[in-house]
């Protein structure tokens, strides 16, 4: 029998090489060119450690095997059988080799998975400390593609026509980069360490050089909600909240000459930021044509109020963008599972959330649940749900938080005999 330390180890490890999946899937492709092997089977070696090792830990305790999870994936894979029988037209969507059912949702290294793996740590402080390690080859995995694109002058992307097109920044990359800059800034925020800071910063430069608009929002959210809860949790909120008004007040005074410094800096490295042009030009508002997205998404809902089942809006929104989602996770909820339930599941998300964020002698877990849920906090502009590692990461720690209560700990130790 495998001891608890040990099975904590590994869990670990097993959670580290589930992050920086990319990082050695760029390896072994490269070792697979080398000796004349086909690169797409560079992945199945990793997940076979993956989930070996995984496999191993089931075997050692029942216990791990994390029902939660199979009980939910198993009920994705029921949705899109139920769907496909009753929109066989959605065949050719469900079937698209890159944004597809079976790549895009369903293979064990895509975003639900993360759930299995947080659930299986079980342990803030071992999250914490993972998430942060993973940064240090994924770091080098995207600072490598960045000076891929900048040699090359642009990155390559899809147009709505499926035609290959020529942009100046990626779309995913601020995103993915996000989930390893979080940990290092509240760590910072909290502890005050320079390692943190420049964690944090190099995570922040390759967002600022490479990435869309999008995660800086998701980092203002971040921001604002964890000085909300030192303001809630402080002795002295109104000396808390004057100092922050007072900094704030200051960053409105200062940023213009902050971005001009920012984007004198990046010209002399003959780097543009598309974040700071927007920014400096005042155009950081602009919807880049998800207006028109997000018309067609409340057209879909109006016509069939029932929804239109998993994945439901690529038959339509296709014409508009070629990933063929709403970019906009309340609508594509709506459209997907009908307004009533659609309604329902949303409401509950919202009350959910807030109800963890003030759960008491959580303070390790809010930290672990703020990080993952500003990361979802992308789903309101930009990408899908279905493969959303901010949604499913916030989901498993939030059922992590309430097996912890002392209210609920009862109740999953009865749930999980019986399971």
């Amino acid at each position: 029998m495998i001891n608890k330390k040990i099975r904590y180890n590994i869990s670990a490890i097993l959670f580290f090489i589930y992050l920086c999946i990319p990082f050695f899937n760029a390896i072994l492709e490269r070792v697979f060119s080398v000796v004349g092997l086909s690169e797409k089977l560079a992945l199945w070696p990793i997940l076979a450690v993956l989930y070996g090792g995984y496999a191993l830990l089931c075997i050692t305790r029942r216990k791990l095997l994390v029902p939660d999870f199979w009980a939910i994936y198993l009920s994705m894979i029921l949705f899109f059988a139920v769907t496909y029988i009753l929109h066989p037209e959605y065949e050719p969507w469900y079937t698209r080799s890159d944004y597809g059912v079976l790549n895009y949702v369903l293979k064990p290294s895509t975003g639900v998975f993360i759930y299995l793996f947080i659930r299986l740590v079980d342990d803030p402080k071992a999250i914490m400390k993972t998430i942060k390690v993973s940064a240090i080859p994924m770091y080098l995995y995207f600072g490598l593609a960045v000076v891929q694109a900048l040699r090359r002058g642009y990155w390559i992307d899809v147009s709505n026509k499926g035609y290959e097109r020529h942009i100046a920044y990626n779309l995913s990359l601020g995103y993915n980069v996000l989930i390893f800059v979080l940990p290092f800034m509240y760590d910072f925020l909290e502890k005050r360490k320079i390692g943190d800071l420049i964690g944090s910063a190099i995570g922040v430069f390759i967002i600022l050089v490479a990435g869309s608009r999008g995660p800086f929002l998701d980092l203002a959210i971040f921001l604002i909600l964890y000085f909300m809860i030192k303001i809630s949790n402080a002795r002295t909120r109104l000396f808390v909240t004057l100092g922050i008004i007072v900094g704030a007040v200051l960053l409105w005074f200062a940023y213009p000459y902050i971005l001009q410094a920012l984007a004198k800096l990046l010209e002399t490295l003959n780097i543009s930021s598309r974040f700071l042009t927007k920014l400096m030009s005042g155009t950081i508002a602009d919807d880049n044509h998800r207006g028109e997205i997000w018309a067609a998404a409340l057209r879909m809902i109006r016509a069939r109020p029932l929804g239109y089942g998993a994945m439901g809006s690529r038959h339509v929104l296709y014409r508009y963008i070629y990933v063929a989602h709403p970019h906009d996770f309340f609508l594509e909820i709506l459209i997907d599972f009908g307004v009533v339930f659609g309604s329902f599941i949303i409401l509950w998300l919202f009350c959910w959330a807030i109800r963890l964020f003030r759960m008491r002698d959580m303070d390790e877990w809010k930290a672990v649940f703020l990080i993952f849920f500003a990361r979802a906090c992308q789903l309101l502009v930009s990408l899908t749900f279905w493969h959303s590692i901010g949604l499913w990461g916030a989901l498993a720690v939030g059922v992590c938080m309430y097996r912890a209560s002392k209210g609920w700990r009862r109740v999953w130790q009865t749930v999980e005999r019986l399971m």
